[in-house]
């Protein structure tokens, strides 16, 4: 290490306001450093020396008080290298940011009114209806999602990419309810970052669901895990999912066990130019009042199936009623519900 040259990455450091020298005059370690943080400045750097150097300030940069500018004087030959360790960097902070604990504030709140405003333009129509005029209130802080009623939105149908679960996730009336999406999907640095900047994710997976109740959190997805707790169900269907793609029929058995296994097995399309953009078609979002399930310590299956069924019973009535408002007398009257 005696023979190290880092004369150059000391006298950066001095650009960038810090007290540093080399004890020996041969420009190598041992090395003196006093300084309490680095004010910032223009550090002039070339771009010759070895790419460690320059990495080691892109690094040191965020936690400097002030501005920092980083100066190639020359050719720089590391570049390469360079490019790897800012995507590494890149990935770290969005982890870090995916993961820290944070409200949302300001700004992310203008995104979800911006998203809750602007994304239903693109469809030919979009509403939502709260039966009964039970429109929850979204609570202020986390203590008031502790003492407000357990909710659970079962969300039909999912359809290719759940343009009616995105319509329910940015709407300002269930900001806090906890929405769980796949394991898989919720684990990806990118997206959970962009679900946790517009409302509050979760995971699906039977632990992290079971959580939920217990932390006072309302959630939305499917039935399942909630067997330990008394909560109320909110059936809800969105009418016009499956006029928004076109989907690949066939093979259901082995695309059902890959789905099973986190496999997604969609193939869908609509426009020509790109087919993951979806029809304008018009979007009805019904929420149905909500059936209040009790506490069974040790349920048999006929006490499952019976509350099954009369929440099944609930989504078809729901079906029937708003059927024929979304696609018409003519079409509405022989459309079925297909239970699967």
């Amino acid at each position: 290490m005696r023979k190290h040259p880092i004369a150059d990455l000391v006298g950066e450091l001095k650009q960038l306001g810090a007290d540093a020298g080399c004890v020996e005059e041969l420009g190598s370690p041992p090395v003196t450093i006093d300084v309490s943080g680095l004010t910032g400045g223009e550090a002039k750097i070339s771009g010759e020396m070895s790419s460690h150097f320059l990495s080691s300030l892109l690094m040191t940069t965020p936690l400097i008080d002030g501005d920092v500018k980083i100066t190639i004087k020359d050719e720089l030959i590391s570049a390469p290298y360079l490019r790897q360790r800012s995507v590494v960097t890149f990935l770290v902070v969005v982890a870090v940011a995916v993961y820290a604990q944070w409200e949302h504030g300001v700004l992310l709140k203008l995104l979800q009114d911006f998203l809750n405003q602007y994304h239903p333009l693109y469809y030919d129509g979009t509403s939502m209806v709260f039966e009964g005029g039970g429109v929850p209130s979204p609570p202020s802080s986390s203590s008031d999602r502790s003492l407000q009623e357990q909710t659970f939105y079962a969300v039909y149908p999912h359809g290719a990419f759940c343009i009616g679960w995105a319509l329910l996730y940015h709407s300002l009336v269930l900001r806090g309810v906890r929405f769980c999406f796949a394991p898989t999907l919720h684990t990806s640095l990118v997206f959970r970052l962009y679900a946790r900047m517009v409302n509050r994710p979760g995971s699906a997976a039977r632990l992290a669901m079971n959580a939920c109740p217990r932390a006072g959190d309302g959630v939305a997805l499917p039935l399942g895990g909630f067997k330990e707790h008394c909560i109320a169900i909110w059936p809800v269907y969105v009418f016009g999912e499956g006029r928004l793609f076109a989907n690949v029929q066939g093979m259901w058995k082995a695309r059902l066990v890959l789905n099973r296994l986190g496999v997604p097995t969609i193939l869908v399309w609509w426009r020509w130019f790109f087919s993951l953009l979806p029809r304008k078609a018009e979007l009805l979002v019904v929420v149905r009042r909500p059936l209040v399930l009790p506490k069974v310590d040790a349920p048999t299956k006929k006490e499952v199936a019976c509350w099954h069924r009369r929440y099944m019973d609930e989504l078809k009535k729901s079906y029937e009623e708003y059927k024929e408002v979304t696609y018409g007398p003519e079409e509405g009257k022989d459309a079925k519900l297909e239970v699967w």
